[in-house]
């Protein structure tokens, strides 16, 4: 992914990897620019942007995948930590506290951190990270310590849970943030040809899934996880990157390799808000 979306504290957040890493603030209620930082890394190489979460206090916590890095900026931009191995000594492997091709990310209501990592398969490919950036625990798929997370992408929080794409497996895993409990799987349809999920967006009555197949889009089920078809996107969804759910039930889809930002309401009629280069 090159951009991706976070809400918090009445404000969104959209990252995205052009110009050295460029992130812009938005107030949904008029779509107005708050403000607008960057570069984020200055002379560095391009930053990779996978995901992106917001804590309370306002810092900024970006994923680095090609890095195998999260970024941790202050609250207008500057360069504050990082969580994973040291520049130039990235080795992707499956171990604990190493996020390993980082891409989705959310802070829980504890201010902890939660990172998918993967391009494959990985048992700790759903790690969780306290504030100050040490690492709590891995966090087990399917509740069970010997199972792989299939190439994990887009996180999200609803309700003290914490929505997973299991990617790799065409479902979504459901865990409880207090305990680290396995709560649900849900398995798209593949019969149906609807898999490779890389975002969701979770409502109190609805959920939206960017997904790659049969043909890269954006899916709407209801809170059971039952398939209310295909949302119509004008110019169609491509090049996806995110989404992200706004309290008032708008989801709003970034595609178009990051240029572009969608919102859809809780009818289903989508409108484009913005453009990068706008």
């Amino acid at each position: 992914m090159f951009a991706a979306l976070a809400h918090r504290n009445g404000l969104l957040y959209v990252a995205r990897a052009d110009r050295g890493g460029r992130l812009e603030v938005f107030e949904p209620a008029t779509w107005a620019r708050v403000r607008v930082l960057g570069p984020l890394v200055g002379d560095e190489d391009r930053l990779d942007v996978g995901g992106l979460a917001v804590a309370g206090d306002g810092r900024l916590f970006v994923s680095d995948t090609a890095r195998c890095q999260v970024r941790v900026f202050h609250a207008f931009g500057g360069p504050s930590a990082r969580i994973g191995p040291e520049p130039g000594r990235t080795v992707p492997r499956d171990r604990r506290g190493i996020p390993a091709w980082p891409k989705g990310l959310v802070v829980d209501d504890q201010e902890r951190l939660w990172v998918a990592c993967g391009r494959q398969a990985w048992v700790h490919g759903l790690q969780l990270f306290a504030p100050d950036g040490r690492l709590l625990d891995s966090v087990a798929s399917l509740g069970e310590r010997t199972r792989t997370w299939a190439a994990p992408s887009g996180l999200a929080l609803h309700g003290g849970l914490v929505w997973v794409c299991d990617t790799l497996e065409d479902r979504l895993q459901v865990v409880r943030c207090r305990g680290l409990g396995h709560v649900a799987a849900h398995a798209l349809d593949r019969d149906a040809g609807l898999g490779r999920p890389i975002a969701v967006a979770v409502h109190e009555g609805h959920r939206d899934v960017l997904a790659r197949e049969p043909a890269e889009g954006l899916w709407r089920f209801d809170r059971e996880m039952r398939p209310l078809g295909r949302l119509l996107v004008p110019g169609g969804v491509e090049g996806g990157c995110d989404l992200c759910a706004l309290p008032d039930g708008t989801t709003l889809l970034c595609d178009r390799h990051g240029d572009r930002l969608v919102a859809v309401d809780r009818g289903g009629g989508a409108r484009e808000l913005d453009r990068a280069d706008a």
